[in-house]
């Protein structure tokens, strides 16, 4: 066995030829999680604890390998009788070997990122665990432009507002075991690059809310970082932008309210893609906020801001513990908001049943025109409510208006497939007979083993909707609101 030490943080195992395990080691000052021990080839890996709304901790690691690994995961706590596990999304076809109730081992043998739930306890102490591919770009500490992180802690000073600020053509490079302990922003800047398989972990204790923050910037890429927040706030925000690629980053913040995971405002051409992504808000978020983040106002025209458009998400792993999984708005000051595309993705759990709240959401505060928005190929697992689409004009604190033109219209979802517990409700309301909610289009909509037809219950329309389709049949008449409830 050959292991090679760097400042004891980041250690390489060859077991065996072409077999290569990297473990990710954290000092224990960054909040341990003693809830599992999970063992990569036999080696122990470092775990964080992260605070949930349920007050039982989530646990969260990363590691990195070649060829194969060998997995062993044993919980740290008690468990009464039998141990049921559960490994989202199934379709990673995990097929694991139970050593005891409270033990199991897999071999893997590409990266994934797994979510393990515990006797269907969803609110209870879950892991979450990316085993990755080894970085293949790591670049050498001195490069041009390049901001280094190596394996340890970095606070950022107070005396720079604890945020690393990026201009024009810089990278940021996190090594595997680096951990970034402030926040980073940019504004009008392009060419900018963060990757590594380091962490950031916000301190909490700043008025800023983002953990990176874009504004008025181009040609973005993150990748491969994991972002984790153990009190309330965002995950990557990005503001009146353009050409943002976000790839194979985790984000973990189960804290409520202002705790979205990605969040796109006033921007075009946008990339999400591989991500892994718990959060207590919004997982992915796609709004417009004005042209100065005015979340909540009812006299501005939605007509003079940027629009936000061009945006895909695809092969995506999430879990809301307090709104949506995919939102469209609520907050709606932009121009239009247009073409946006879901697919491939996994939304293992979103636990609200409020009316405004659903795995996919597509909501109109500030009246803006909405249109072409695409779901396809979706697996979602336990949900409180599973579509809602409406505009609207009063949401919680947040005041809107529906006096400026804009409607919700050509929006689609194709193969989505529900399993389990919950309320597959799905709720579609017009504003008035000038602002209608029309062409909206249902394909293969699967709930419980049964393809939804255009008389199903699930369905519920107000009368200021017109042209909705399930399968190919209209649905001939509206069905009146009725209370939200849920299995779950």
């Amino acid at each position: 066995m050959k292991i090679i030490c760097l400042t004891g943080l980041f250690v390489l195992l060859s077991l065996n030829t072409g077999a290569e395990v990297y473990l990710h080691s954290l000092p224990p000052s960054v909040n341990p999680s003693k809830a599992f021990i999970v063992k990569a080839d036999n080696k122990v890996l470092s775990l964080l604890s992260v605070p949930s709304r349920y007050g039982n901790n989530i646990s969260y690691g990363i590691f990195s390998f070649t060829d194969s690994a060998m997995v062993e995961i044993k919980t740290n706590f008690p468990s009464s009788g039998y141990t049921k596990w559960r490994f989202l999304p199934e379709s990673d076809s995990i097929k694991y070997k139970i050593q005891n109730n409270g033990t199991v081992s897999f071999k893997l043998y590409k990266p994934t990122q797994l979510t393990v739930i515990l006797n269907g306890d969803y609110r209870g102490r879950t892991l979450h665990l990316v085993a990755a591919n080894p970085s293949k770009d790591a670049p050498k500490p001195d490069s041009p432009g390049l901001l280094y992180f190596e394996p340890g802690i970095h606070d950022i000073p107070a005396s720079a507002n604890k945020t690393i600020s990026l201009e024009s053509n810089r990278k940021l490079y996190l090594a595997p075991g680096a951990i970034i302990k402030g926040y980073i922003k940019a504004e009008n800047a392009e060419n900018i690059k963060i990757f590594g398989q380091g962490i950031i972990i916000p301190p909490g204790d700043s008025i800023i809310h983002n953990a990176i923050d874009f504004e008025a910037c181009s040609n973005i890429s993150i990748n491969d970082i994991s972002i984790i927040l153990p009190e309330e706030g965002n995950g990557i925000f990005v503001y009146k932008s353009d050409e943002a690629n976000i790839r194979n980053i985790t984000i973990i913040n189960p804290a409520i309210w202002e705790s979205n995971g990605v969040t796109i405002a006033n921007s075009s051409n946008i990339n999400i893609s591989g991500c892994l992504i718990r959060s207590g808000g919004n997982v992915v978020s796609v709004k417009g906020i004005g042209n100065n983040r005015e979340f909540s106002n009812d006299s501005i025209n939605p007509g003079s801001a940027l629009p936000a458009s061009d945006i895909s998400v695809k092969n995506c792993r999430f879990w809301s513990d307090n709104n949506n999984a995919v939102s469209i708005g609520p907050e709606t000051l932009a121009e239009y908001i247009s073409d946006i595309h879901v697919s491939d993705c996994d939304i293992m759990f979103v636990r609200d049943e409020e009316t405004n709240k659903a795995a996919l959401s597509v909501l109109s505060l500030q009246s803006t025109d909405i249109y072409n928005v695409t779901f396809q190929n979706l697996r979602i697992y336990t949900s409180g409510q599973l579509i809602v689409i409406r505009n609207t004009d009063q949401l919680g604190n947040k005041k809107g208006s529906q006096s400026w033109p804009g409607e919700i219209h050509n929006i689609s979802f194709d193969q989505i497939q529900t399993f389990e517990r919950g309320n597959d409700r799905i709720q579609i309301d017009g504003w008035d007979s000038t602002k209608l909610v029309r062409n909206i289009h249902f394909d293969t909509l699967i709930s419980g083993g049964d393809t939804l037809n255009a008389d199903s219950p699930l369905f519920n329309l107000n009368q200021f909707t017109t042209t909705i389709t399930v399968n190919g049949d209209t649905i001939k008449k509206p069905v009146q609101d009725e209370p939200v409830t849920s299995t779950y």
